[in-house]
């Protein structure tokens, strides 16, 4: 599974596997890496994945383009919407309608 880093700080994962200590480096803004899926289900990058700090590979472009969750984003605040950056395109255009139609 290949995982990206999705936020400003470098974050690294430490596992045991076969005996072997390995470090998995996730640069700022780097590229995705592949981990194995052992790594990628530890309760530590999971709950990364969980906060946003750490991101799926293809899971940000399904979630959204860039832009278009900014776009949204800015309109959720403009609302008055506590926005969770967990959140992609589907949620936050369903907390758009949802202020909307109060």
């Amino acid at each position: 599974m290949k995982i990206k880093n999705n936020c400003a700080r470098l974050i690294t994962i430490e596992h045991v596997i076969d005996g072997n200590v390995e470090k998995f480096q996730f640069m700022p803004a780097g590229d995705a890496i592949e981990v194995p899926s052992q790594v990628a289900k530890g309760k530590y990058c999971q709950a990364l994945i969980a906060d946003g700090s750490l991101v799926r590979d293809g899971e940000s472009e399904e979630a959204g383009s860039d832009d278009e969750l900014s776009d949204l984003r800015a309109q959720a605040i403009d609302l008055g919407i506590t926005v969770d950056n967990r959140w992609g395109s589907e949620r936050l255009s369903t907390e758009i309608e949802k202020a909307l139609a109060d």
